[in-house]
Order: C-alpha cells, then sequence, then structure tokens
C-alpha cells in the first residue's frame, strides 16, 4: 500500500483544554519527590505529586518542583503533548464507537487481545502467527487498516501537540485525598495535581493512500473533537483531560498523472479504472464511489493536485455522501482466510 503516493489528506487541529490536562511527567514520581526534597517533610508537602510531561531538562525540572512556590515555577516549564498520547486516544475512541455499530458481530479488534478465543482478538497476534502467504492488509481489522498493527504500516501520522502562546502558561492546581473505605476517614496527605486548563496545542494529522471510508471514519473523529467528546491523559475519571477540536481546512492532494476529475477519490476509485482494479485487487478492497466537490478551487501541478476543503463543508457537505459500507467490512471471524494468495 506503501510502495506509492496516490492521494493524502492533512488537517491541522489545535485541541484546547476546558479542564485541567495532564499526560504525566514520567520523570518525576514519588521516588524523586523524596529524593529532591533532601528529607525536608515540610518542603515534601509543599511540592507536587503529579504534573504534566515537558521538554525541559531534568535540572530545569528539579529546580521547579523543589521551587519554594512550585505552581509559579511550573508555569515557565516546555510543555507539549506527544503524539503517541494523542495517537492512542484517537485509536481508542474510534475502536469504541465503530464496536458499539453492531456489537453482536465483531469487527474491531481489541490490540491487546491474545487470546484467540476471544471475540475482539487482536490482529497482530492473529497475524503474528497465520500460517502461508497473505495480504496483511485484506486480514487487518478497518481500525488496524488506519492505524496499523505488527504486520501493516501506519497510513496515519500525527505530529507532537505544540503549546499555542506565551509564557507563563495557564498551569492550576488541584488538590485531592484518599480516603479509607471502611473507616470513612483521611488517608495520607493531600495529593497536588498540576494541569493545563484553557491551553491550546497545535497537532497536525496526515492521512495517506486512504480508502473513502477511511475519510468517513475520520470525520467522525473530528466530529467527535469538536463536541468535546474525546478525553486525553492522565485522570479521566476526575474530569480531567477534556479537550475541544478547533479544526483547520483539510488539505487534500492527489499524485499521479491521472487527476480525481474534481472529485474525492480513494485508492479504489482511482481515476484511472485500470489502477482502481489493481488497488481492489491487490488489498482486497471492494468499490468505492466518488463524490463530488464542488466549489473547491484546485491547483493543479505536473504530478500532483491540490486543494483546501473547509472543515464545515467537509463535515456537512461532503462526509454525509460519503458511503459507509459496514457490513462490508470483513468479520473477525473472517480474517484466517482473509487476503490468502
Amino acid at each position: 500500500m506503501f510502495l506509492q503516493t496516490y492521494n493524502q489528506v492533512t488537517v491541522i487541529v489545535d485541541l484546547v483544554s476546558t479542564s485541567p490536562l495532564i499526560v504525566k511527567e514520567s520523570r518525576y514520581g514519588q521516588d524523586q519527590k523524596l529524593a529532591w526534597s533532601n528529607g525536608n517533610e515540610l518542603k515534601k508537602q509543599g511540592m507536587p505529586d503529579v504534573i504534566p510531561i515537558s521538554q525541559s531538562t531534568d535540572m530545569e525540572l528539579k529546580a521547579a518542583v523543589s521551587h519554594g512556590t512550585p505552581k509559579e515555577a511550573l508555569k515557565q516549564l516546555k510543555y507539549y503533548l506527544p503524539g503517541t498520547s494523542i495517537r492512542g486516544a484517537f485509536r481508542s475512541h474510534l475502536e469504541r464507537v465503530l464496536r458499539g455499530l453492531e456489537p453482536e458481530v465483531p469487527r474491531v479488534c481489541d490490540p491487546f487481545e491474545e487470546s484467540e478465543f476471544q471475540d475482539h482478538h487482536s490482529c497482530s497476534d492473529l497475524l503474528d502467527h497465520r500460517e502461508g502467504a497473505f495480504i496483511s492488509y485484506a486480514a487487518s481489522c478497518p481500525v488496524c487498516r488506519m492505524f496499523g498493527n505488527n504486520k501493516l504500516q501506519s497510513r496515519i501520522t500525527i505530529t507532537d501537540g505544540v503549546i499555542q502562546g506565551k509564557l507563563p502558561y495557564n498551569l492550576v492546581q488541584r488538590e485531592h485525598i484518599r480516603i479509607d473505605r471502611k473507616s470513612g476517614k483521611v488517608n495520607g496527605p493531600v495529593l497536588k495535581f498540576f494541569g493545563l486548563d484553557q491551553t491550546t496545542f497545535r497537532m497536525t494529522l496526515k492521512l495517506v493512500n486512504f480508502e473513502l471510508i477511511h475519510l468517513k471514519i475520520l470525520g467522525v473523529l473530528l466530529g467527535d473533537l469538536k463536541s468535546q467528546n474525546i478525553t486525553l491523559g492522565f485522570g479521566k475519571s476526575k474530569g480531567y483531560g477534556v479537550v475541544k477540536g478547533e479544526i483547520h481546512p483539510l488539505r487534500l492532494s492527489y499524485t499521479g498523472l491521472d487527476h480525481p476529475e474534481g472529485k474525492l477519490r480513494g485508492v479504489a476509485s482511482h481515476a484511472n479504472e485500470a489502477t482502481a482494479s489493481w488497488f481492489q485487487k491487490r488489498y482486497g478492497l471492494g468499490p468505492e464511489t466518488p463524490v463530488d466537490l464542488p466549489g473547491v478551487t484546485w491547483k493543479r501541478g505536473d504530478m500532483r493536485l491540490e486543494t483546501e476543503i473547509p472543515e464545515k463543508m467537509f463535515l456537512e457537505a461532503v462526509m454525509p455522501k460519503i458511503a459507509f459500507p459496514w457490513r462490508s467490512q470483513p468479520k473477525l471471524s473472517e480474517r484466517k482466510l482473509a487476503g490468502a494468495l
């Protein structure tokens, strides 16, 4: 699927935290808190328990958490959202949404399920143990076809979320207590969590060599980001990590000598019928129906055709026209035979 590039969609998304957002800093925990307080119990009590991940140096991190007023010092660290954390949250969200479409007929695997006797046995484990020659793409579930597995490269790339705005950042403090379930009394000291609230992180998502159903699924993701239905990071059950997506125009490009003729086309609906047929046979794809894109301006080059689709147009006018042949997607129970060569 990646021997050549046919199409690509790129979208910039601003993730705005509407509740404290914490992707935990792995370099700081209770061991560091104990060591950096130098045995001073009063100093230890004033230090945070959980802080967001940053690109600051170890020395800068230690100086901030050990500061007499750590909240002010922590506002100066170089925070960001790891692309891997964003990607994991997006994939998990789409897995849950798509599994809910037809729960009695599993079509989306659980990437962590290694038992072949479970309904949602992971594609990675199944393909690792499958015998004979087969096409990994045809034997993978719809989410793995987008995000990849052990035998299949991902067609989605997601950058780190780069914080927008200037220092100091809007770092807020929340305090929590542990309650003993038996006695109902407070158990241990107050816990201090620091998160980034009303803070904007800019990330870029790129989808290469997509089928039209992938754009349909991408539209679900973008719509749920706009509706604040996706949470990121630590403490979701405590109300942390709610984000709102502000979607920039989608940049669409096609590579090749055959232009898409003003239509939205996936690899299976290539403008060249012979090439479309090749994609369908090579990767076990079903036919697609191209979608008209009226009112957009195309920029034409020798080998590439590009345009931009406004977010509102994509979600409200284009996405509803994209067919969603969910029941034609392979059942998980059929993967042992799918794509055999």
